[in-house]
């Protein structure tokens, strides 16, 4: 098998940026991704949630793939498995888990007196992106993110990507299917500023932070951008209160005028490596097929061979098979080589098979002809 070294004009390496759009409307206590209910198409798949590998889409309830693991002397368990649970089975006992694996928005609204284990550990994180704006300082004169009542908004980098991207979220408060308030972060250093409001006076203000890279919003808006209206937007068995942006998209059936949108666009780097491989005229003319020999009308002597600890000999003067057609009925035309081209394989420096690229249609090679595959492989 001929193996041909690459060279240095023949890899590039390019990244390109996708941006993927992601949108959500929240109403009551259920979430819709890009305006569908995936419920209707996928029973497997909650609302407002996307599949991980796509496992078990569209299976029957009673034919549905899971996860299983045998109780063993290895000691492997699943991360759901507790330590007491795990030493009650007995060996060879099968643990089993559950698909699909599916992620969704998760929105949480703290009252002032609520534990905010969430909030906290995003105390160092906060503080790290003060240089972009003080409005990330989870203590300033701003407000103090360990007691004020707040949103924090969790986006899995499952819809996204490696990062939001600056300048593209946009956050929207409805009330009765009319706009009450924008916010977007149109200055890209992370603010969310309003951009619009029924209460005019208060656009321009700053009402929370985005944290590009961690997938998460911080709201901290407490003015009322309704003075008419008021709703359960903290917590079902408290008091109602206006419409405020540290109470925007949570998830209940007791806020019933109000429904929320939340729309960003994801980063997502792609590597992609362009190799050119040549197949030079004059070679690649023979092929290890067994078929491309031809044993026909030749003796047992002939057609031995001879094997050792280096090498594999067939007898030198093995005939072909001659695969050149004739346009003629009855008539073989002049033996020539002749192969046909169906996979590249491509190897690491220490001959390790790594990648093989399939032509779709294999590729005639005669000893006159030369050519040059463009292969693209991303990772």
């Amino acid at each position: 098998m001929p193996f041909y070294k690459f060279k240095k004009e023949d890899l590039f390496t390019n990244t390109i940026e996708l941006n993927p759009d992601c949108n959500f409307f929240i109403y009551g206590l259920k979430a819709y991704y890009k305006n569908v209910d995936q419920v209707l198409s996928n029973p497997n798949t909650p609302s407002g949630h996307i599949n991980l590998y796509e496992l078990n889409v569209n299976r029957s309830a009673g034919n549905l793939i899971y996860p299983f693991l045998p109780k063993g002397s290895s000691l492997e368990k699943f991360r759901t498995v507790s330590t007491t649970e795990f030493a009650a089975l007995d060996s060879g006992t099968l643990m089993t888990g559950s698909y699909p694996l599916t992620a969704t928005i998760n929105t949480a609204v703290y009252d002032t007196s609520a534990t905010r284990t969430q909030v906290d550990a995003l105390k160092n994180v906060l503080n790290y992106y003060v240089y972009k704006s003080q409005h990330y300082a989870y203590s300033s004169s701003l407000g103090n993110k360990s007691s004020q009542r707040l949103t924090l908004i969790d986006l899995p980098s499952i819809f996204y990507g490696s990062r939001i991207k600056p300048g593209s979220v946009d956050l929207r408060f409805y009330l009765s299917g009319s706009l009450l308030g924008q916010l977007t972060d149109k200055n890209r250093n992370g603010e969310l500023i309003q951009a619009s409001g029924s209460i005019s006076s208060n656009d321009g203000k700053v009402a929370g932070v985005v944290l590009y890279d961690e997938g998460l919003m911080v709201l901290t808006g407490s003015w009322n951008l309704n003075t008419l209206h008021t709703e359960k937007y903290v917590t079902d068995g408290g008091s109602a209160v206006a419409p405020r942006w540290n109470a925007f998209g949570r998830k209940t059936e007791q806020t019933v005028s109000s429904s929320y949108g939340i729309d960003v666009r994801g980063t997502q780097k792609l590597n992609m490596i362009t190799m050119l491989t040549h197949a030079p005229r004059g070679d690649l003319n023979y092929s290890p097929n067994p078929t491309y020999a031809s044993y026909d009308g030749q003796t047992s002597s002939e057609v031995k061979y001879s094997t050792s600890s280096f090498n594999y000999s067939e007898y030198p003067d093995m005939k072909l098979v001659n695969t050149i057609s004739s346009s003629y009925s009855n008539h073989n035309e002049k033996f020539q080589k002749q192969t046909f081209i169906s996979k590249i394989g491509i190897y690491d420096e220490n001959q390790n098979l790594i990648a093989i690229a399939k032509l779709a249609t294999p590729v005639r090679k005669q000893e006159n002809d030369e050519y040059t595959f463009k292969l693209k492989l991303d990772y």
